[in-house]
């Protein structure tokens, strides 16, 4: 049986603690958790041997660093996010006045049709004929 001492030196032990800092950082988003669970591969790697345990570490060094890309990623679309949001905004109220004046320019010119069409026809059949042609 193993001492209590022996367990701390123990470089799987070591990787276990790593692989518990990936789940708390993937629970409570903190970077310094990352920071561990690079010290803890780290420590891992300089005392351990084998390839059992070397496939073991690179694993969870890709894990670790696979944590500090999202983490980087995921601050910076949240710094971002305000002036995106604001130019998005912007855009779509642009275009939005741009198809209000469009479309508005289209009734005012079917209004002027109509009334024409109204103050030229000699009947109510050519009156409707003249509407349904510009209203569609």
């Amino acid at each position: 049986m193993r001492s209590l001492a022996g367990l701390r030196r123990s470089p799987g032990l070591l990787l276990w603690a790593g692989c518990l800092c990936v789940v708390l950082w993937a629970r409570f988003e903190s970077p310094w958790i990352l920071v561990a669970g690079a010290a803890a591969v780290a420590g891992a790697a300089a005392w351990g041997t084998g390839r059992r345990h070397a496939v073991s570490v690179a694993a969870l060094g890709a894990a670790v660093l696979s944590g500090f890309v999202a983490d980087s990623t995921a601050y910076r679309f949240g710094e971002g996010w305000s002036r995106h949001w604001e130019q998005r905004r912007e855009a779509v109220a642009q275009q939005v006045r741009s198809d209000f004046a469009r479309l508005t320019a289209q009734g005012r010119i079917a209004a002027g049709r109509l009334s024409a069409a109204a103050a030229s026809a000699p009947s109510d059949a050519a009156l409707r004929d003249s509407a349904a042609a510009v209203l569609g």
